[in-house]
C-alpha cells in the first residue's frame, strides 16, 4: 500500500522528524551563539573607542573650560565664572549620558537572523506535523 511517503514506516517517519528538529535547534543554538558573540563583540570594540576617544576629548575639553572660566572671570566674579560654566558643562554631559545609554539600547542587539530562523523552523515544524 503506498502511502506518499515510499516504503518507510510511522516509525521511521517520526525517527526522522525528530532527528531533523533536533538538528534544527543545535542549529539555532550554533547561530544564535555565534551572534551574540559577535554582537558582544561589537560593543566591545565600540566601548573601547568610546573611553579612549572620550579621555583624550575630556583633557582638551577641561582646558578649553579653563579658557572660558579664566575668560568670564574678567567680566563676572571669578565663583559666578566657573558657576555658570560647571553648570553648562553639567547639562551637556547629562544630554550626551541620556543619549550614549539609548544607543545601547534597541534593535541594534536583537539577534534578528536567529529570530527570524526561528520563526521559519516553527513554520516547517508545524507544517510537517
Amino acid at each position: 500500500m503506498q502511502n506518499g511517503f515510499g516504503d518507510r514506516s510511522l516509525k521511521d517517519l517520526v525517527n526522522a522528524l525528530i532527528n531533523d528538529v533536533t538538528g534544527l535547534v543545535r542549529n539555532e543554538i550554533d547561530l544564535a551563539k555565534a551572534e551574540a558573540g559577535e554582537k558582544a563583540g561589537q560593543v566591545g570594540f565600540a566601548l573601547v573607542y568610546i573611553v579612549a576617544g572620550g579621555l583624550l576629548g575630556f583633557a582638551g575639553f577641561l582646558v578649553l573650560l579653563n579658557a572660558v572660566v579664566v575668560e568670564l572671570a574678567e567680566r563676572l566674579h571669578p565663583a559666578l565664572a566657573a558657576l555658570i560654566v560647571g553648570g553648562v558643562v553639567v547639562a551637556l554631559g547629562a544630554i550626551v549620558l541620556f543619549s550614549g545609554t539609548g544607543k545601547l539600547k534597541g534593535a541594534s542587539l536583537t539577534p534578528r537572523r536567529t529570530i527570524d530562523n526561528l520563526g521559519r523552523d516553527k513554520a516547517l515544524i508545524e507544517e510537517k506535523l
